[in-house]
């Protein structure tokens, strides 16, 4: 997660549409692949301030065993019990030695790394058994802009290069699918002027109340439908699965 985005425009992620949205479709994959009464290990892997893995233990924490978020941000790991899941809450700049029986989320994680084949395949080098993958990454390279340079991304993606990615890391493709592609021409518009106009900077900003509550809902809505939607958007997803011995 993009904690330079929240920080530099003063709100936290939950107060704002995108990712108070954003978190939806990960709700709902995780629901899907770990029922009641199954349980699974979450592992957070670039989770800055931890508020997807938040929303999960918020959601779901009697299904979660374990949460580790990994993140080279952190500057020790911190190993605390948490009331909300079964087991412990760790906080480290490594993966753990193994990921067995675990739901593993990339929220827009890919895009900031040098080598991401290599990332990736790092990652599911650390898997055992069967495991569970949540990605998004930034959709298009025409939607470039300020605002990436701003975040430190080194690249975008369509959805058939980050399937192609996918697969190639040994992940086997459950669902891929594009969001907000609503506001996809909008946002395209949008950074197109402020690549020529020169205006450097994020473009999250603090929304108005009305216009945030309508975003939300609008997007809510498209979200119905996001498993179609193979043809654009502002974001791709993939939702996998990992078997190893």
């Amino acid at each position: 997660m993009d904690l330079k985005e929240c920080e530099g425009a003063g709100f936290s992620p939950a107060q704002h549409w995108y990712y108070r949205t954003k978190r939806i479709p990960l709700i709902e994959y995780f629901d899907k692949q770990v029922p009641p009464p199954e349980m699974a290990n979450v592992v957070d892997i670039g989770a800055g301030s931890g508020f997807f893995s938040e929303c999960l233990m918020d959601h779901a924490g009697a299904r979660i065993m374990n949460a580790h978020r990994v993140d080279t941000g952190y500057l020790a790991e911190t190993v605390v019990a948490d009331s909300r899941i079964s087991g412990e809450l760790v906080s480290s700049r490594s993966l753990p030695a193994q990921m067995r029986g675990a739901f593993i989320l990339m929220m827009d994680v890919l895009e900031h790394v040098d080598d991401d084949a290599a990332f990736l395949g790092n990652v599911i080098r650390n898997c055992a058994g069967q495991n569970r993958i949540f990605i998004t990454v930034p959709a298009f390279q025409s939607l470039w802009s300020p605002h990436d340079e701003f975040l430190g991304h080194r690249r975008r993606y369509t959805l058939y290069e980050l399937r192609s990615l996918a697969r190639n890391a040994g992940i086997k493709e459950i669902s891929a699918y594009y969001i907000y592609g609503l506001i996809w021409p909008v946002v395209w518009i949008s950074r197109r002027w402020k690549k020529m106009s020169g205006v450097a900077g994020s473009d999250m900003k603090r929304a108005g109340r009305i216009s945030g509550i309508l975003l939300e809902w609008a997007c809510r809505a498209e979200f119905l439908f996001r498993k179609w939607n193979t043809i654009g958007g502002v974001t791709c997803v993939l939702e996998g699965a990992v078997h190893r011995p």
